[in-house]
């Protein structure tokens, strides 16, 4: 063990440099190995296996199975992304690949008005982890800013610093509105 070189550093400072290259490399193992691709998989279905259930309790029999009616239709209905493509289990599936591929996993629960036909007015939607400004890092009013993510002078977690579009994209969308 002589000439082992090893970092007493936090997961955040050890990874704060080479973040980018890490989910880039791992991406393209997932998109290009088998293996990888197998792995995945496996973690998936051990993770998530049919997805969460609700378990609705200190209510009446009668409201209860009603809940649970309304939590099926919405949870097995493709209405719960945005896009129209994806229902809740598969949601959750996305959020075990987000981990494994590219460390975390970031969902924004978008609240929808009720003119917009919806019979919970919620949908999930998926956002790749690229979409964190991780190059935020910082002391504001004493809030502690680390890798996009800010955080109280007590620790607790406050928001998350993101980009409106996917840094990656090869066109965005925000471009073509500025004029």
């Amino acid at each position: 063990a002589k000439g082992w070189l090893a970092s007493n550093l936090s997961a955040n400072a050890e990874s704060s440099s080479a973040l980018s290259r890490l989910r880039a490399r791992s991406r393209d193992l997932t998109r290009n190995n088998g293996w990888a691709q197998s792995a995945i998989k496996a973690w998936r279905s051990q993770i998530v296996g049919s997805g969460l259930s609700l378990r609705v309790r200190g209510v009446d029999a009668e409201l209860k199975k009603q809940i649970n009616a309304a939590w099926a239709r919405w949870s097995e209905s493709p209405n719960v992304d945005p896009e129209g493509r994806s229902n809740f289990a598969a949601m959750q599936g996305l959020a075990v690949r987000g981990m494994v591929e590219a460390g975390e996993a970031l969902f924004r629960f978008r609240v929808r008005r009720a003119g917009d036909g919806l019979e919970v007015p919620l949908q999930v939607q998926p956002l790749e982890a690229d979409h964190l400004d991780d190059t935020r890092i910082g002391i504001d009013r004493g809030d502690l800013t680390i890798q996009g993510v800010k955080y109280s002078a007590l620790g607790e977690r406050l928001g998350y610093y993101l980009f409106r579009d996917h840094p990656g994209e090869v066109l965005l969308p925000t471009s073509l509105s500025s004029g």
